[in-house]
């Protein structure tokens, strides 16, 4: 299947932002946001938690328990990979799942 030109657009558009800015991973597992509303991956929200307690964007004072997942995120992830994978964007769908581990 081939891929028009605004569809494949609008699949890198959302990709772009399905991304930690922190780690820059695709976020397939929930990401998390934090009070400040800032979205981290897990991996990322933890370290900032553990070793800074503030938001590595805008250095707000955060706390584990304050922060929650997002997991409607990780959906939309998952759907633009299979989607990536549809139109045989190979080199997107590889950038998922190397994310994935």
């Amino acid at each position: 299947m081939v891929c028009s030109t605004s569809e494949s657009e609008l699949l890198l558009l959302i990709s772009r932002e399905l991304k930690c800015p922190v780690c820059t991973n695709v976020f397939i597992n929930d990401p998390f946001s934090f009070s400040c509303g800032h979205t981290l991956c897990y991996s990322c929200m933890e370290e900032s938690v553990e070793r800074m307690g503030c938001c590595p964007l805008c250095r707000a004072k955060v706390h584990k328990r304050s922060s929650f997942r997002v997991p409607l995120l990780g959906d939309i992830a998952k759907l633009v990979k299979a989607e990536a994978r549809k139109y045989r964007w190979e080199e997107m769908a590889t950038q998922f799942e190397y994310t994935q581990r």
